[in-house]
Formats: structure tokens, C-alpha cells, sequence
């Protein structure tokens, strides 16, 4: 009789909350939204990174620039949409498109101030996209004091 050993791994795609791995010493079989796969051992290592790649390394980003004003406003908390007008460009980029977060510049230099955000989608509001933001993911290059900001 072959021990079973199940190991774990966590992730933050939401399709994808855990995978079970599961190894009888020569096949590993992989448990990922409900699909049971076997793998030979040596592709195991190969598969896993392939596989967190795809789910955690590449989120589909919107990238927008800011003012200073409205790039504060954010990081404070007091500003929680993102407001565009309903022009051809804006439409291109949002409509029938999903993204998983949203990276913000404070200008065009190489170390302008920069966050990322959850993006929550959009709605089309008195003729502007209205974009919901979600919590701050990562915040770089900001001068200001951060003392009452929870990241």
C-alpha cells in the first residue's frame, strides 16, 4: 500500500482558491476547480509554475494617469470612483472588457508616484463611465506622510 500525502497551495484568483496536491510517490494527481489531473512527478514542478503564472503573475490591467489632487484623494480614501467621459476611447478600453486591477500614475516619469487598485468594474452614468475602486493593493513613490492610511 502507497501513503498518500496531500499538499497545499493558496491563491488569490478567485476561481482558484486552493490546490490540492495530492503525490503516491511516482504520479501526482492535481485537484483545481473541480478537475482531478495526474502528472508524472517530474512534470509537477513545471506544471505548478505554469500554472500560478497563469493564474496570479498576469492580471488583466487597466493603466490610467492622474493629477496630483485626484491621485491624493484616492490614496486618503475620500475619492472611491474614477469618473470618464463616454467617448469612443474610453469605450474602446472599457465596454465588453474585464479587468482585475487598476494602475495609477501620477505622471509620466520613471518614479511617479504609482498604485495599483482592485478594480470593481464600471457603470455608465449621465453620459460618464463610472469606475468603482476597490482597496490599495500597493502604493509606490508617494511623498506624503502615510500616517493614517491602512494599506
Amino acid at each position: 500500500m502507497v501513503a498518500l500525502r496531500r499538499f497545499e497551495l493558496r491563491s488569490t484568483h478567485p476561481k482558484c482558491a486552493m490546490i490540492g496536491l495530492y503525490t503516491t510517490g511516482l504520479y501526482q494527481s492535481i485537484v483545481c476547480e473541480n478537475q482531478l489531473w495526474f502528472i508524472n512527478f517530474s512534470l509537477l514542478n513545471r506544471f505548478i509554475y505554469l500554472f500560478l503564472m497563469k493564474i496570479n503573475m498576469n492580471p488583466k490591467i487597466l493603466h490610467l494617469t492622474l493629477h496630483k489632487k485626484w491621485f491624493d484623494e484616492i490614496v486618503s480614501g475620500k475619492k472611491t470612483r474614477e469618473y470618464r467621459e463616454v467617448k469612443p476611447y474610453w469605450t474602446k478600453r472599457l465596454v465588453g472588457r474585464e479587468y482585475d486591477e487598476i494602475w495609477f500614475r501620477n505622471g509620466y516619469s520613471k518614479n511617479a508616484p504609482f498604485m495599483r487598485i482592485e478594480y470593481l468594474g464600471y457603470i455608465e452614468e449621465n453620459n460618464e463611465y463610472v469606475i468603482s475602486l476597490g482597496k490599495i493593493l500597493e502604493l509606490k513613490n508617494y511623498e506624503k506622510v502615510l500616517n493614517n492610511i491602512d494599506l
